[in-house]
């Protein structure tokens, strides 16, 4: 009677002690991080004539229609992770060189091509991710900066005008990429970015000695790859 009573208070016992824990989630995503990434741009430059400075030379105001602005960037980004469970948090300002440019016939003043450059492109974001091992899945918003440079020129019959400006445009920026760890170090990755600058009131100085006033509503979209190296 005793022998039978062992296996069953075995069992019985086995029934109640606790099973081996599940596994954290391994850290992978903590630190301070570098790289350098590469990529293209796309998107939209719409221009509208408010006015000039003497008033009313210009005519009544305009819609001058929009162009699209595209070229290459190439640069370099900074940040640092925090990782909790399989939740990532993080903090990076990334900073590159641009080639992005586009031009279009005015549709008020067909004489005149408008232009817009971007020669920079910075960026300066909070990150909340989802990681799986080596794979993170991210999103990414925060604030934006370009260098711009705009100008108009005529182009029927070679008219001699032309008017020219720039300015350091803020705007802001929402994206999100998928990441994955190559090495302990290293990793790659993809992202995508919106980057919205919003409306900005120009005023042209022209070769007519006359003030052209404009308003330039400008955005862009830009996907990049990456690679970081992350500290130890």
């Amino acid at each position: 009677m005793l022998a039978a009573l062992v296996p069953a208070g075995a069992s019985h016992a086995a029934d109640i002690l606790p099973g081996p824990a599940p596994l954290a989630p391994e850290i992978l995503w903590q630190g301070f991080y570098i790289g350098l990434n590469g990529g293209g741009a796309s998107g939209s430059s719409c221009w509208n004539f408010v006015d000039t400075v003497p008033a009313g030379l210009g005519g009544p105001p305009a819609g001058e229609g929009c162009n699209s602005p595209s070229g290459a960037v190439a640069g370099g980004q900074l940040g640092y992770n925090w990782q909790i469970s399989r939740w990532v948090f993080g903090l990076e300002a990334q900073g590159d060189w641009a080639n992005i440019s586009g031009q279009n016939v005015s549709l008020a003043f067909p004489t005149t091509t408008n232009r817009v450059r971007w020669d920079a492109l910075g960026l300066f974001t909070g990150r909340i991710g989802l990681a799986w091992g080596p794979l993170l899945l991210y999103v990414k918003g925060g604030g934006a900066v370009a260098q711009a440079k705009y100008d108009f020129f005529g182009t029927l019959f070679a008219l001699p005008i032309s008017g020219n400006t720039s300015e350091t445009r803020w705007g802001a920026t929402v994206g999100g990429g998928f990441e994955y760890r190559l090495t302990s170090n290293w990793s790659a990755a993809v992202e995508y970015d919106y980057v919205d600058l919003g409306k900005s009131h120009r005023t042209f100085a022209t070769t007519l000695g006359v003030d052209s006033i404009e308003d330039i509503d400008q955005h862009t979209n830009v996907v990049t790859g990456r690679l970081n190296y992350r500290f130890p």
